[in-house]
């Protein structure tokens, strides 16, 4: 990917700010805590002018299915630092985010429109547990939904058309299996680039071995 192979030559942009310890942002985004460091983030102003800083908050806030995702929040934070920063080595792997921020927008779109449509389906086709099948995989394919799940979302829509393939479920099904495809490639994408930046980072702050000594001169 040309953002990854853009992030891996991040180095000297990788580090945290100072380049010394890690502040509160740096430290609950290293422990997974999402909704922390974005309170962290949005409350130090400081860190609106670190592009590291700024890279790492667009994939906090690009992260489907997380308590903080914010498609439009993330487009911001990157797009600041594409402005701001715009000989980083940090934007094109920032650009490569707000693509994918924008499938999983798409993605959402679709969704929405696809659960409007099954509403109406309401025709009795389905028995109550394939029903209930359906719905499930429905709402967990919904990147804007904290129950996001592409995968259990796949295997209760795979069901419903193993089941029922002549039926419209089945069909609307098969729409939603293709599409979180799509979301995947999309979702592992984000996740590749937010382990890249953190194996930068253990370089970063791994100790330097020093040289050994010299030879002591012959004779």
């Amino acid at each position: 990917m040309k953002g990854a192979a853009a992030l891996a030559v991040a180095i000297g942009a990788g580090c945290a700010s100072g380049g010394g310890a890690p502040g509160t942002f740096d430290r609950l985004y290293e422990a997974g805590d999402w909704v922390g460091a974005a309170s962290a983030f949005e409350s130090d102003s400081t860190l609106h002018f670190d592009e590291r800083a700024l890279f790492r908050a667009g994939l906090l806030y690009a992260q489907a299915g997380s308590d903080v995702y914010d498609p439009g929040r993330a487009r911001a934070v990157l797009e600041r630092l594409t402005q701001r920063y715009p000989d980083s080595e940090l934007v094109g792997p920032a650009r490569v985010v707000e693509g994918l921020v924008g499938e999983l927008e798409r993605s959402s779109e679709l969704v929405t429109s696809l659960r409007t449509r099954i509403e109406r389906l309401e025709d009795g086709t389905l028995p109550p547990g394939a029903m209930a099948l359906f719905r499930a995989g429905i709402a967990l394919a919904d990147p804007d939904a904290s129950l996001f799940d592409a995968r259990r979302s796949r295997r209760n829509l795979e069901q419903v058309i193993r089941m029922y393939p002549d039926s419209e479920y089945a069909r609307s099904a098969a729409v939603v299996v293709d599409l979180l495809a799509e979301l995947g490639r999309s979702a592992d994408a984000v996740a590749a680039l937010r382990r890249q930046l953190d194996q930068l980072k253990e370089v970063d702050l791994r100790p330097t071995v020093p040289p050994p000594p010299p030879p002591p001169p012959e004779g």
